[in-house]
Parts: C-alpha cells; structure tokens; sequence
C-alpha cells in the first residue's frame, strides 16, 4: 500500500512538473519564431526543467542594453526583442475563448488527479512518499514557483494582492498559477492581443496608447 500510495503521488507530481512549466513554454513560443527552437526548448525543458527554463531567463536578462536594464527589465525580458516598444495586434473572440478553456480544463484535470490520489492513497504527507525522484520535483517546482512569483510581484500594483497570489502559487502550485492565468485572460478585451497578459498595467496602458494611434 506505501509503495502503491507513493507511485500515486509520483504521478501527481509529474503532472505538477509538466503543468507548471508549460508558461514559460508558452514565454518562449511567444518570443521566438523559429519551430526549430521551440521543439528543441520543449524537448530539453521537459527533461531538464528548471535548470534550463531559469538558464534561458538568464540569457533573457543578459541580452537586455543597459537602457533597458535601467528602465523597465522585466517589460523588455517578457517582450518580443523584435518588436519591443509595443506588441501590437487584436484578440479574436474564439482564441480568447480557447485560451480560457484550455487554461480551465488544465487546472481542472489536475485538481482532479489531485482528489483522486487523496481518494485512494490519502494524505501524501508521510515518509514512504518522500522518495528520490518526488523529492527532485518538488525542488523543480518549487524553483519554479520562486519565478512565478517574481512575474507575479512585478504584475500586481498592490503588495497585498501580490501577497495574497504568491501564498496561492505557495499552496497550490500550478493549479494556484492557472487561476491567476485564468483571471487575467478575463481581463483581456478584443482590443488586445493575449499576450497583455504578461504585462503589468502600467505596460499594458503603454501598450494600448501606442495601438490606438496605430504606431
């Protein structure tokens, strides 16, 4: 039964590792264009995880001019290197709509794996589960949850809001990640494109600005 309840929560962890570090994933199918990188990122990403989605944060922040660095360097890591000053372009209902049920059936299923696991191994809190590799993706995901919660400290102009959504992420890992995601698509008009949802408000009112005169 331990060895069966371990198993169990293994999974509930895999799971937790691939759901976690599909936005930077995300992130990274946003800013580059070429199909060649992005299949070669989610390939050494899934098996390497957090070494090299931080790694490639990294490179993000090294790439920056001094300029940028001083002015905003979050703005300009999260934004296309193309196009930085504004990332233009329109939501279209059904990609919004998408986005949403997707967001929602990832969180779902993984609430859902959750409950089962709880249902038929109860608590995970107990020695037999703590094994080499839980323990590996638990460090994983917790790096991860450090780097979320820097997006998401930079995202909320409150420091209670902020507070509040880090404890969240802190609690319930991606599921608490896919929530915050979730709320902010609802923020998203057909005026935007998605990937406002990167942004803090003070970049997205930048953003909005330089669309509306259509610069």
């Amino acid at each position: 039964m331990a060895v069966a309840s371990a198993s169990m929560w293994m999974q509930v962890a895999e799971y937790d590792y691939i759901v976690i570090i599909l936005p930077i994933m995300a992130l990274f199918f946003y800013k580059e264009s070429s199909w060649i990188k992005r299949i070669g990122f989610i390939i050494i990403s899934f098996f390497c995880g957090s070494f090299v989605n931080c790694g490639y944060i990294a490179i993000l922040f090294h790439q920056l001019s001094p300029e940028e660095s001083m002015k905003d360097p979050l703005y300009f890591v999260l934004a296309r290197r193309q196009n930085r000053d504004v990332n233009t372009g329109r939501t279209t209902r059904h990609s919004l709509v998408i986005a949403k049920v997707i967001v929602t059936a990832i969180g779902c299923y993984l609430l859902g794996v959750i409950i089962f696991a709880y249902i038929t191994d109860g608590s995970p809190f107990h020695m037999e589960v703590l094994t080499p590799c839980m323990i590996t993706a638990i460090i994983d995901i917790s790096i991860h949850t450090v780097v979320y919660s820097v997006w998401i400290a930079y995202k909320e102009t409150s420091w209670i809001s902020a507070v509040f959504w880090i404890i969240v992420l802190v609690c319930f890992s991606s599921i608490g990640l896919f929530v915050y995601i979730l709320r902010e698509l609802f923020s998203v008009s057909p005026e935007q494109p998605l990937s406002v949802i990167l942004f803090n408000k003070t970049n997205r009112y930048d953003m909005a600005i330089y669309i509306h005169i259509g610069i």
